[in-house]
């Protein structure tokens, strides 16, 4: 057995993990009001964990971290409701968003024992008690404009273009840019960034773009490696990248289970798991689009996709941006896809292709 820790950091842990230092898209990170970041990354490459990191830090040249997350949202009403909840907790404290949720249901609330500037408190409070508001559009921002400066983080902001949203961005986009107060940091999948920040997107020209998870070649695992003990060879260590591409969460889950058992075991082992998912990652880019689970297949055999007898290129095309925007397909270069968990394409393999 290896006296090397091997239990896979999570979070903000595994950022701590992989950078003895800050990590390089760090510097991107806005540390005054009116500044917004875009951070991209692959489905693997660590962009969840980067959201961690950052919701950890401390800026006070800004002030508290508020962690948003959108994704289990489908109306208007319930988005500005989390959003003034996370509000509350990040800047006032879990005692103080209680006593708001209190507040909202028409309870009534001692605020005077509660450590908050109470000021501020009742700004955001009155915002969402004002009858004649109703979560209209306009609500989000008018909520924003009464909240103390902060850094306001959204993590998977490219869910906020659906339709139910009523331009949710574009009033976060207007509360940073005109009033200077909060910094943004947003957060997508790469083949998302553009419904963020092309010529016609709420956030064109609004700040930096960084990419998470660009260090993957054989050098920085090495130094990964080496800076914790690992054991790895640099034959075993190139077999390991050439499976998992690479990307921080898987490449390095397999070498921390390969202290003990060794890289091919490790290897077998996801595989085996990510073949008990097939069934439900199937049903999903079925919801996604009709052609999405026989493009999985392709792409995980390194077919063409364009060689779909009922499908023209134009909904193959769709397809692989709709199925790239959900996270289920990446792009290779500027033309090539693949499956975006590395696992998962290897357990394709066991699934046989529709007969034509």
């Amino acid at each position: 057995m290896s006296a090397v820790r091997t239990e896979m950091p999570q979070g903000a842990q595994l950022v701590r993990y992989l950078y003895q230092h800050a990590p390089p898209w760090a510097r991107q990170v806005p540390t005054s009001g009116g500044q917004t970041t875009i951070l991209h990354g692959d489905p693997g490459s660590g962009l969840e964990e980067a959201a961690a990191w950052i919701a950890e830090a401390s800026i006070p040249s800004i002030g508290p971290v508020i962690k948003f997350d959108p994704t289990l949202i489908g109306d208007y009403a319930s988005l500005v409701h989390k959003l003034a909840i996370e509000i509350a907790v990040g800047t006032f404290g879990e005692e103080a968003a209680s006593a708001l949720g209190a507040l909202r249901r028409g309870e009534s609330r001692d605020l005077s024992e509660l450590k908050i500037a109470h000021d501020d408190f009742v700004r955001l409070a009155a915002t969402l008690n004002e009858p004649d508001v109703r979560y209209k559009p306009g609500a989000l921002a008018a909520l924003l404009r009464n909240t103390p400066q902060s850094l306001l983080l959204v993590a998977n902001a490219h869910v906020l273009t659906a339709r139910w949203s009523h331009d949710a961005l574009w009033e976060i986009r207007g509360v940073v840019q005109e009033e200077g107060q909060h910094g943004l940091v947003l957060t997508c999948p790469t083949e998302a960034r553009d419904a963020l920040a092309e010529e016609a997107a709420p956030f064109f020209g609004a700040g930096p773009i960084a990419e998470v998870g660009s260090d993957r070649d054989e050098r920085f695992w090495m130094r990964v490696a080496r800076t914790h003990g690992l054991v790895v060879s640099s034959e075993d260590l190139e077999f390991v990248i050439a499976r998992t591409w690479g990307l921080a969460v898987p490449t390095l889950s397999v070498l921390l289970d390969a202290q003990d058992d060794g890289v091919r075991a490790s290897l077998n082992r996801h595989l085996r798991s990510a073949v008990d998912r097939v069934p439900l990652v199937f049903q999903l880019a079925r919801v996604v689009n009709r052609y999405g689970p026989e493009l999985l297949l392709r792409l995980s055999r390194g077919l063409p996709p364009y060689a779909i007898p009922s499908a023209t290129a134009r909904d193959v095309n769709r397809a692989l941006r709709q199925l790239g925007f959900h996270g289920l397909v990446a792009r290779v270069g500027r033309r090539g896809w693949r499956v975006a968990d590395p696992f998962l394409s290897d357990a394709l393999l066991s699934k046989p292709l529709p007969a034509w």
